[in-house]
């Protein structure tokens, strides 16, 4: 019974950091997408001074996502697609270069500022997992002397 209540931290546990995880995540990919049609909605024709970027493949193992990774690839992806839109908006005379480097800079410190709070998470789920191990294993081996 006591191993079943273990378990169950565990998983209750994981479960809770991983809805953190996700929860973070969902929010900073609405931001991005509503970012990048407010955008486009005060832009004119970006597409007047043809721009195409380098595209670069990336393989992963898709048997090896969950649902927080996935997020957390599309919000690259997101990002990726907004900043060549600004890029394009500035060839085709949206505005200016000063313009353009404030626009590029605050998405890279948006982006900067998901990635420190996703490593916050991590490391805390870490952290209290690290701990519920040890605490668990002190039971176990209480447990098993008495």
């Amino acid at each position: 019974m006591q191993r079943k209540n273990q378990i169950q931290k565990k998983k209750r546990f994981a479960l809770i950091a991983i809805k953190r995880l996700e929860d973070e995540l969902f929010a900073y990919r609405d931001a991005i997408k509503h970012r990048h049609e407010q955008y486009k909605l005060s832009w004119g024709d970006i597409t007047l001074t043809p721009y195409k970027p380098t595209v670069v493949n990336c393989d992963f193992d898709e048997k090896k996502l969950n649902s927080a990774s996935a997020a957390l690839i599309k919000i690259f992806q997101a990002t990726d697609n907004l900043l060549i839109d600004i890029t394009r908006a500035r060839r085709s005379g949206e505005f200016s270069h000063e313009a353009y480097q404030e626009y590029y800079q605050s998405e890279i410190t948006h982006l900067r500022a998901l990635i420190q709070r996703v490593t916050k998470i991590c490391l805390s789920f870490h952290q209290k997992r690290k701990e519920l191990i040890t605490e668990l294993s002190h039971e176990k081996q209480t447990s098993s002397r008495n």
